[in-house]
């Protein structure tokens, strides 16, 4: 996982990204382990954003 904190004139914008490969038999499961991630990142940012924003 990298994260990366983007100026935008008065706002930041925060950028997650997540590198996920799985080798051998659990490769098939890829796209959905990284769909389930990207979710999962999503919720945790907004939870967060809305939290800072009170």
């Amino acid at each position: 996982k990298t994260i990366h904190l983007i100026p935008e004139g008065e706002k930041t914008k925060l950028e997650a990204i997540w590198d996920v490969k799985l080798s051998g038999m659990m490769g098939m499961f890829t796209g959905m382990i990284k769909k389930h991630i990207k979710s999962g990142t999503e919720q945790a940012l907004e939870s967060i954003k809305k939290e800072i924003e009170k």
